[in-house]
């Protein structure tokens, strides 16, 4: 009897673990006819499923346990399970423009315009209403951080930020550099930017510590994600490159000719990886104001 029982429960622990979520790749895209839709992908970019969005939607947040968030229709923050249903949503006033969104776990983020200035607003796993702050200018980038911070690229400038509008360090590039786009896996850190023809991806330790910077042959990268192992993913247009930790590519996928990939974000096993970024030295201050929750 005895034996059984640990027979039994060896069996149970391997079936566990045998059914553990797998690390997924989300993929926001407009397809040649402009319909909008998030796919999702293995690590080795093998197709899991396309769900269509009704709505334009830009910025990509994967969530926890099967689910998603975007940036719908420019004032619209909403979360998706991962076959389509629509499970909550906030919207904000007339003027305000959404741009991008991240998840950290416990809260969603959103950089956004609108006639009282450049912000980033906060708000709950079910998209409820939590706090804004204010940005020196348009946040061209966004990424989650550990909890209790995010991530801001402004121009050439990317800020580390407190939930309550603090500035904990910044990095400048060049004043010619653009950035284009943040992630973030375990302690790697990833940037996306463009410096006159060059096209990049920076790598830098978790304390922002440079370690390598490739320069990718594909063209402008319109979104980058965080891979496995210290890879990452770049996409260019229709196609999406996966890259290893030494900047070679290892494989690549064509979503169909015409369709337009917007942003992208990597989960780990079902749980989202913070896109997270960038920080260093002191920068210009983000202002924290307190607003109410959006209409």
């Amino acid at each position: 009897m005895i034996k059984c029982s640990r027979v039994a429960l060896s069996a149970l622990a391997f079936s566990v673990a045998a059914f553990a979520a797998a690390d997924q790749l989300y993929v926001e895209y407009a397809d040649a006819a402009g319909a909008y839709h998030v796919g999702r992908y293995t690590v080795g970019l093998s197709s899991l499923g396309s769900t269509v969005i009704g709505g334009n939607i830009r910025g990509l947040a994967a969530g926890a346990s099967g689910t998603f968030y975007v940036g719908l229709n420019f004032n619209t923050v909403a979360k998706y399970s991962d076959n389509g249903t629509l499970l909550a949503s906030i919207t904000g006033g007339g003027a305000t423009v959404e741009h991008d969104v991240a998840y950290n776990g416990s809260v969603v983020y959103c950089s956004y315009d609108a006639s009282g200035g450049n912000g980033v607003a906060q708000f709950t796993s079910d998209v409820a209403f939590v706090n804004d702050v204010g940005a020196p200018g348009y946040v061209s980038a966004l990424a989650a951080a550990d909890p209790g911070s995010f991530y801001a690229g402004v121009s050439n400038t990317v800020f580390r930020v407190t939930d309550g509008g603090s500035v904990l360090s910044s990095i400048s590039a060049s004043s010619t550099t653009v950035l284009h786009d943040l992630a973030y896996k375990g302690s790697t850190v990833f940037a996306s930017l463009s410096d006159g023809s060059l096209n990049a991806v920076a790598r830098f330790d978790a304390n922002l510590g440079f370690q390598a910077q490739f320069a990718l042959g594909q063209g402008n990268i319109d979104a980058l994600a965080a891979g496995s192992a210290d890879g990452f993913y770049a996409a260019t247009n229709d196609t999406i490159f996966a890259y290893d930790a030494s900047g070679n590519v290892v494989s690549s996928l064509s979503i169909g000719a015409g369709s337009r990939i917007i942003d992208m974000s990597y989960s780990v096993g079902g749980v989202p990886e913070p896109a997270s970024m960038l920080a260093l030295g002191a920068g210009l201050a983000f202002l924290a104001r307190s607003r109410r929750a959006r209409q």
